[in-house]
């Protein structure tokens, strides 16, 4: 069995660098073009995939954070950045642990070098784990279509189609994104994480405005500005429109 990479890319198409990298060191490439397809894949046919290759504008970074929730195995993680403006984004994606992290400002040389040695030494790891025999001479790159699946993420068994970057403060839908302020983050956060559970205000004015010691007349004075802003922008998206709904007495809650 050839060694895998599952390789997620924006509608751009797959780096050819990186392509010929990967096909130097002998993988076979499984191209996805979304979230859910690549959680699909290492759910099913390629969860023993070696390589994670992922365009950050593809939403790679939220991708890393699905995959460590929901457990599945995390395979050595070689990041494309098309746009490289985003100061947050290799921070975060150190802070995930990705091992190279590669800029369309690279020269095509410095990135099918650096995938490839990247390649071989997942190779050499692989080896060394089931005691195996040297890799396979290098084939040409397959590339392969992904099944058709539903282009939703499922959290319990229910639809969750949009995927939220906590670190980013950014709401992914579909092929667009919903930047959200530090409040609005925190606040959506809280109760994103808190589904169909009702949130207080007491926690909400502690937690999203950072203010617990705030009486929670005033707090609501404060917090009410930006949960407006908040529903204002989310009611833009079907997905997430109309989904913040007030518990009488109580709080908000997510829906």
């Amino acid at each position: 069995m050839k060694q895998q990479v599952v390789y997620l890319s924006s509608g751009d198409g797959m780096d050819g660098a990186i392509a010929k990298g990967l096909h130097e060191a002998g993988f076979e490439m499984y191209h996805t073009h979304s979230i859910s397809e690549t959680l699909y894949a290492f759910g099913n046919g390629h969860r023993h995939a070696q390589i994670l290759v992922a365009e950050v504008q593809a939403g790679a970074l939220p991708l890393l954070t699905l995959m460590k929730e929901q457990g599945k195995p995390t395979p050595t993680v070689l990041l494309f950045d098309r746009d490289g403006r985003d100061i947050h984004a290799p921070i975060q994606a150190l802070q995930m642990g990705v091992r190279e992290y590669l800029l369309a400002s690279d020269s095509q040389i410095q990135r099918e070098l650096r995938t490839r040695v990247l390649a071989e030494t997942a190779t050499q790891k692989i080896s060394n784990l089931k005691v195996e025999t040297a890799a396979p001479a290098p084939a040409p790159v397959e590339v392969i279509d992904p099944p058709e699946i539903a282009n939703e993420i499922v959290d319990n068994n229910e639809p969750l189609n949009f995927v939220w970057d906590a670190v980013a403060h950014i709401i992914h839908v579909g092929n667009e994104f919903v930047r959200l302020s530090p409040i609005e983050g925190r606040m959506f956060n809280l109760l994103v994480t808190n589904r169909r559970i009702a949130v207080s205000m007491k926690e909400l004015i502690a937690k999203a405005l950072l203010k617990p010691n705030m009486a929670t007349d005033e707090g609501i004075k404060l917090l009410r500005p930006h949960l407006v802003r908040l529903r204002n922008k989310l009611d833009s998206y079907p997905a997430l429109a109309h989904r913040i709904v007030n518990m009488r007495g109580t709080g908000y809650m997510f829906v």
